[in-house]
């Protein structure tokens, strides 16, 4: 365990809802993708990829037929994770040979040098009684369009932060424990709907190992080192709960509280009032649609610091 990441690092106990970037990956893609030929990588590959698709729609980056296009090499894909050239080639050749991924050849009007692949995506769906598995692989998927790109999580998705990806001090952990911890941390939003908070005041949840070894594509073995990898950089800990086989797991945040908006004192009453009347506040400044979003979330975080007062109060 890394003590620096311990000291700087808080348990999570409230939702962020701002402040930070992601990958959304998509849940049912992951439990399918082995019937498709797929791996976890690859699914990560096509949820970066799909990023850059909604940046591309914002720029109106399209052909004549409306397909949205993207720029991604394999070397800037192979830099990012930091695996090699022959990895990330076979993350593109599956997913083109899944029908997921196009590659159009480019050709410089100047000097006739080769450019750049446009790339395009297509939407990924899982199979059903209309289309079989091999339908959808030849030419069932439909194309990601300026009209179609918000449409592509109709489903459930994890939040798999960048900040993960990006800093280096999270560059020893491989990509299943990064994916690990987006599973974690949204079973950790759910807790804090159903208000699991133990004598301390702390956040935690449990995880089936029946359904992770799916999601994420391995054998209980790897997952168990995969648990591992967490336990020992400080991101998460993991205590028996009675007689439960699943363990329960407090996780820490990823991002040091010295880049984040550091929660309510708890030494202070009148911070603990205004956090209280804000939402209020702020819900009837709101419209309808995002009313209901910000009432969701405000009133997680009034739980948690009313539950915290109540300890403070009483010890």
């Amino acid at each position: 365990m890394r003590p620096d990441l311990v000291s700087q690092h808080p348990y999570i106990d409230h939702f962020r809802d701002k402040g930070y970037q992601y990958l959304s990956v998509q849940r049912d893609m992951l439990l399918h993708a082995k019937e498709f030929g797929l791996t976890m990588e690859d699914v990560i590959v096509y949820a970066r990829l799909f990023d850059f698709a909604k940046l591309s729609a914002k720029n109106n980056r399209a052909d004549d037929n409306g397909n949205v296009y993207i720029f991604c090499t394999i070397e800037a894909t192979s830099n990012y994770f930091s695996w090699s050239i022959n990895k990330t080639r076979a993350c593109y050749e599956r997913l083109k040979d899944c029908g997921l991924l196009i590659a159009q050849k480019q050709q410089s009007k100047k000097n006739k040098m080769r450019t750049a692949n446009k790339l395009f995506l297509k939407h990924w769906a899982p199979a059903s009684v209309i289309y079989s598995v091999e339908q959808l692989k030849n030419g069932g998927f439909f194309p990601v369009t300026l009209e179609n790109i918000g449409c592509g999580f109709s489903g459930n998705y994890y939040v798999l932060p960048l900040y993960l990806l990006e800093d280096e001090r999270y560059a020893g952990l491989s990509l299943r424990a990064k994916l690990l911890y987006a599973i974690a941390l949204d079973e950790m939003h759910l807790s804090l709907d159903y208000g699991k908070i133990d004598n301390n005041g702390r956040l935690w949840c449990t995880l089936d190992r029946n359904l992770l070894m799916p999601l994420l594509g391995c054998t209980n073995p790897s997952l168990v080192s995969t648990f591992k990898e967490l336990e020992n950089i400080g991101l998460m800990e993991r205590v028996r709960n009675g007689i439960d086989p699943n363990k329960r797991i407090y996780l820490r945040d990823y991002m040091p509280s010295s880049t984040q908006t550091e929660p309510p004192n708890a030494n202070n009453a009148g911070t603990y009032f205004v956090c209280i009347i804000y939402p209020f506040l702020q819900l009837a400044l709101c419209d309808r649609r995002s009313g209901r979003i910000v009432w969701k979330t405000q009133v997680n975080n009034i739980r948690v610091l009313l539950w915290k007062l109540w300890c403070k109060i009483c010890c």
